[in-house]
This record gives C-alpha cells, structure tokens and sequence, in this order.
C-alpha cells in the first residue's frame, strides 16, 4: 500500500503537502476522530487502572488546604 512504504515523519508530511483540498479535508477529519478514539481510549485506560480516583483524590486535598 502506499502509505505503508512511508517510514518517516517527514514523508508523510510531504505526502499530506500533496493533498488536494479535499483529500485534506478528508485526511483531518480522519484524524480528529482517531485522536478522539485514543484519547477515549487513554481515559478507559485510567479510570480502569484507578489513576482517575488517585488524581480526584489529589486535588480533592489540594483545595481543601
């Protein structure tokens, strides 16, 4: 496939220079929703594992004192 005989940063950043606009378009809201996948992902992840209730309980005592 094209993309995967990319193997840096800077090609991919030169292939994405190339877009047409609406390739562009297309491209960014991919991404928007693949970030919100991750992030979504990331705060599974931690409030799972318990560092959500370790850092409530954190500031919780941070605006107490």
């Amino acid at each position: 496939s094209y993309i995967l005989s990319m193997s840096s940063v800077a090609e991919i950043e030169q292939a994405i220079a190339k877009l047409a606009r609406g390739e562009f378009v297309e491209l960014e809201r991919w991404f928007d929703a693949e970030r919100n996948r991750k992030w979504d992902r990331q705060i599974e992840e931690d409030a799972q594992s318990g560092k959500l209730r370790e850092l409530y309980e954190r500031l919780q005592s941070d605006n107490q004192g």
